[in-house]
């Protein structure tokens, strides 16, 4: 099924969540063939069968994200079937939050297969076609605990910031292809793992949107932050963007301001 030649094509790793869900229905919905990916899932059939019943596009595709076979495969059979893909997105949003410091290795073993090894997967995968095409967006929404590992979070936090720094060469090596790599950072969302507190996952839309349509100067490498909250769990409400300004954490140590999209 291969989609109109205007059309994004966009694939979502990570797409069984509340997180991924949210984003296969806002890109499907404007427009665009929406290829869901992730482990075997009902809700992946669910998403889709919903965006199928507002006359929309979709298609999925069960994979163990962490075998370099099955991505490739899958990353092939994408590219038969649709010529393309125009926007990844990692969605990395899911942990299980394991306090004990001591087996920070343990877990992070766990983690670094979890989240490192497959975005890194899905990304190489992808990367030659785009570069043919001199075209691409990816984006990776990943939970910005890597600051704060001390609090229950130290095996996630590491393999966060492997990914982290792993983005920024992808991002400068990559941008002579035309090809843009940024992260999102999407805060404290509500979600079956954190029911207690937290915006809705729509609110990470309108970040998800631009960082998925940036220009061909748009920011790369970069860290996008959305519903940051301060340390009585409140929502820092100046922290979201307005029509031309988004706020980030940059790539230095303290680096933070407004970068123009």
């Amino acid at each position: 099924m291969m989609g109109n030649e205007g059309q994004r094509v966009v694939l979502i790793n990570g797409a069984g969540c509340e997180v991924g869900k949210a984003a296969a229905l806002h890109f499907a919905q404007a427009g665009d063939v929406v290829l869901l990916c992730d482990q075997e899932s009902d809700v992946l059939q669910d998403i889709t069968n919903e965006i199928f019943r507002r006359g929309l596009q979709s298609d999925v595709y069960f994979a163990n994200v962490t075998e370099p076979l099955e991505v490739s495969a899958m990353v092939q059979q994408i590219l038969e079937e649709y010529g393309k893909v125009d926007v990844l997105i990692n969605n990395t949003t899911n942990h299980v939050r394991k306090a004990e410091k001591e087996r920070a290795f343990e877990y992070y073993e766990q983690f670094f297969e979890d989240l490192v090894r497959s975005v890194s997967l899905v990304t190489a995968s992808v990367l030659p076609a785009m570069r043919e095409r001199q075209y691409g967006r990816i984006v990776h929404v990943m939970p910005g605990v890597i600051h704060v590992g001390e609090n229950g979070f130290p095996s996630y936090a590491v393999a966060q910031s492997n990914l982290h720094q792993m983005t920024l060469v992808a991002a400068e090596t990559e941008k002579d292809h035309g090809i843009l790599i940024n992260l999102l950072n999407p805060g404290a969302i509500r979600t079956e793992l954190n029911p207690f507190y937290g915006e809705e996952p729509d609110s990470i839309l309108p970040m998800l949107e631009r960082l998925a349509a940036l220009p061909a100067d748009g920011v790369s490498g970069r860290l996008h932050n959305v519903n940051i909250m301060d340390h009585l769990g409140q929502i820092y409400l100046d922290n979201l963007f307005d029509e031309d300004e988004v706020v980030y954490m940059g790539t230095g140590e303290g680096e933070e301001g407004l970068v123009q999209l």
